[in-house]
């Protein structure tokens, strides 16, 4: 593709050294046509870059040929829909907010520019340094400061400011003024400046400086280039060059037209890497001679992104050898999934970056300071605006959000509303592949990026963003298994004039209940699937004193060790053995029954002082073989092996749990030989608020203040303890007649629950799903 069109201005025929590079012999200066721009293209490269302007000759041309074979005279330029060279690299200029000279057009309140405004820098002629290379989103290493400006350098209708840097790497040369020394260069650590070429022998990485100044030559004509080679003295010819014009460092192979000066050239820019643009005004002559004054001096930028589309890596290779790595928590070190969680991990070590727009610092500020009040290292980046505005440039902001990621090192990225546009075009351009946040699912987010970390949470009454359930479950499955989850709330059915439970809006509310927000921060950040990492923590809502009990008990099918029937086979025409009231068992199992959740309930809890002097009547096991044999034993063994094949490691307690059930039939479904529980004939009252199949409480009170355990003739009540196996759980619906939504590939969600952040009821669809282990008959 043919990108430029210029007309050749010089032709070196001999070597012109500057600094650590030399110009070839051969090497030629192609001017464009608004003749303020010049382009040094070395030997190597013409044959690749260069070609003739056919399109540009008349016939009178074509049949006369000249000396060279090159037409005369120059053609317009046409680069992406600007008119003129200049007035593109004017735009990529506006990549770091630089004006048409290159120079600062904002200055940046930052503690490591304090030393630079003041004329002082932190480089000095010689460090080694590294440079980021926004075309391969990465540091190139090995370069070196050639020069160091300590006070202003006047270049006719512009200046270099004090504290302005000469960096040379891989023979290329660029000024850097003090705005973007702190975004794209670092101190090297320990790495020997480049050499030629890479140690492998390719070709070394090209640093891409595209903007371009008009100025004069500075007075002080060694603040500008150190000293020429004596090759190029000894010659007694100098050609017409900005005296910062750096050559092509790359070695290629390729035809050598021969050329001269005021040929017209058709330039591949797709061929070859380009050599960073001078600016010759009319200097050019064709003539070998004295070294000219040129017009203009290159102070250099990094190059904008082509697109901001979908790029292979970000659909579906992980993008991580892209860039540097973000920092591991502790937390992947050695972890194996257990019920609590690893020793080693403390919030207060992890750091959690926070983009500024849509998170409601000021409109919402309780949600930010939850961050902070959890103890993460938390910190805001407010220097951007708001992405939302028509024809934004949002890639000219993505260096703040670099710049900030390198310095924070986060662990986690967070976001938040509008504030979604920049992550999506981070993960786009590849700049971060890291554990990230995301509150509300912004418009610019079709996809995630594979091998990363992503929570989502919405809510199905948001104003702002309005998606379906289904679209924002598929775009979950766009990701990597295991790594994405997707925090959901809506609304229950209808009981009575109203809902029990309502979805949250665009701010989210229920983000500030029960340690939700930081929660789902250490979701994001966990080791293992973030799911898991939420399931644990709902052992948080759950009293010390249950959770001993529970364990004490334990999380699988199988308690014949404490049954009293013969062999203890449970298959006596007895299946109800009372409990010995002052037994360890009959303490445990009343410790679970009265507990008192850690945290508060989300529905109406009646007179809770009253439930702890619940009298107890007595407390019996079941013991029925062929339920537990027939029925308990063959779903847990089934829904272990569906966790594990989805790549998650099964574990008791968390994808099974103690639960309660009150009903009018406790006698049916302790006797029934198969299976006591009948989810097709269940959840018809209230509507199947979550849906239809059988509920469980994860509190007994609940059950007593719904109602659900009717008294008996002589005024007691019966509730069932019961054994849960649940495996991985979703929100509920209404709608849910039975089949629940995919989780991964083929398999499905195993139960559905009323939250996700704090679960009170659970709701299975398996008949086989649930064990009931103890009646408790309380007054």
């Amino acid at each position: 593709m043919v990108d430029q069109k210029g007309r050749v201005s010089q032709i070196l025929s001999s070597p012109l050294a500057y600094g650590n590079t030399v110009l070839p012999p051969g090497s030629v200066a192609v001017t464009f046509s608004d003749e303020t721009s010049t382009l040094w293209i070395s030997e190597e490269h013409v044959g690749v870059m260069l070609r003739r302007a056919e399109a540009e000759r008349d016939e009178s041309e074509e049949d006369r040929p000249s000396a060279d074979g090159w037409p005369q005279d120059a053609s317009k330029l046409g680069v992406g829909g600007y008119t003129s060279l200049s007035s593109m690299l004017g735009a990529m200029s506006s990549f770091f907010g630089l004006d048409k000279n290159g120079l600062a057009t904002k200055q940046e309140d930052q503690e490591d520019s304090k030393e630079e405004s003041d004329g002082k820098v932190a480089f000095a002629e010689g460090d080694v340094v590294d440079v980021w290379n926004y075309d391969a989103s990465a540091w190139d290493f090995g370069a070196v400061v050639s020069q160091v400006l300590h006070e202003p350098l006047s270049l006719g209708g512009s200046s270099l400011p004090a504290g302005s840097i000469l960096i040379s790497l891989n023979g290329a040369l660029r000024w850097l003024t003090p705005d973007l020394i702190s975004l794209v260069v670092r101190r090297s650590d320990g790495v020997q400046p480049a050499a030629s070429c890479d140690s492998d022998g390719s070709n070394p990485k090209q640093i891409v400086d595209t903007a371009s100044t008009d100025a004069s030559q500075p007075d002080d004509e060694d603040l500008v280039h150190k000293s020429l080679s004596t090759s190029t003295a000894a010659s007694g010819r100098q050609p017409d060059v900005a005296p910062d014009a750096p050559p092509s460092p790359v070695n290629a192979s390729g035809p050598k037209p021969s050329q001269s000066s005021g040929d017209v050239a058709d330039l591949d820019e797709d061929q070859a890497p380009v050599t960073p643009a001078t600016s010759t005004g009319s200097q050019g002559s064709g003539k070998a001679g004295p070294l000219p004054t040129p017009q203009a001096t290159v102070i250099a930028t990094l190059k904008v992104p082509d697109t901001m589309g979908p790029s292979a890596e970000f659909d579906g290779t992980p993008v991580s050898s892209r860039h540097s790595s973000p920092p591991v928590s502790p937390r992947t070190k050695d972890h194996k999934p257990t019920l609590e969680a690893p020793p080693d991990y403390e919030r207060s070590k992890q750091r959690v970056l926070v983009v500024g727009p849509g998170f409601g610092r000021e409109l919402n500020p309780q949600q930010g300071q939850l961050l902070e009040s959890a103890g993460f290292q938390v910190r805001w980046v407010f220097d951007l605006p708001n992405p939302e505005s028509p024809s934004f440039p949002i890639l000219h902001y993505l260096p703040v959000l670099k710049q900030a990621i390198d310095e924070f090192a986060p662990h986690l990225l967070v976001c938040a509303s509008k504030g979604g546009a920049y992550v999506t075009a981070v993960w786009q351009a590849g700049l971060w592949t890291g554990p990230t946040l995301i509150i509300n699912r912004h418009p610019t987010l079709t996809s995630l990026p594979k091998g990363s970390r992503v929570v989502l949470a919405h809510g199905s009454n948001d104003e702002y963003y309005q998606y379906r359930r289904e679209d924002l479950e598929a775009l979950m499955r766009s990701g990597s298994s295991n790594s994405c989850f997707l925090y959901y709330t809506a609304n229950s059915g209808v009981l009575g004039r109203g809902h029990t439970r309502l979805g949250d809006k665009h701010n989210m509310e229920s983000l500030k209940l029960w340690d939700t927000l930081p929660r789902l921060c250490d979701a994001a950040m966990a080791p293992e699937c973030p799911e898991l990492t939420i399931m644990r923590s709902w052992r948080s809502m759950l009293a010390q004193e249950r959770l001993d009990a529970e364990e004490w008990l334990g999380y699988v099918p199988g308690l014949r060790t404490l049954w009293q029937s013969e062999d203890q086979k449970g298959m006596d025409d007895q299946i109800l053995f009372e409990v010995h009231s002052e037994s360890e068992e009959y303490e445990k199992v009343a410790s679970i029954f009265r507990a008192q959740p850690a945290v508060s309930r989300a529905y109406a809890d009646m007179n809770p002082a009253m439930w702890q002097h619940i009298n107890i009547l007595k407390i019996e096991r079941v013991e029925t073989g062929m339920q537990e044999d027939g029925s308990a034993e063959p779903y847990y063994k089934a829904l272990q092996r569906g966790v594990e094949n989805q790549g998650v490691p099964f574990v008791p307690g968390l994808h099974t749990r103690w639960v309660f059930h009150g009903s009018s039939a406790v006698d049916s479904i302790v006797s029934n030989p198969i299976s006591g529980f009948q989810p097709l004939m269940s959840g018809t009252r209230g509507n199947a608020l979550w849906g239809s199949g059988t509920y469980f409480a994860r509190d007994a009170k609940y059950v007593y203040d719904g109602g659900f355990c009717s008294p008996g003739v002589d005024g007691s009540r019966q509730i069932l303890l019961c054994l849960l196996m649940n495996g991985f759980v979703c929100l509920g619906d209404s709608e849910h007649k039975g089949v629940l939504p995919f989780r991964q590939g083929r398999h499905r969600y195993n139960a559905s629950v009323d939250s996700l952040s704090n679960p009170e009821i659970f709701v299975t669809q398996s008949p086989g799903a649930a064990y009931p282990a103890y009646v408790i008959t309380f007054s």
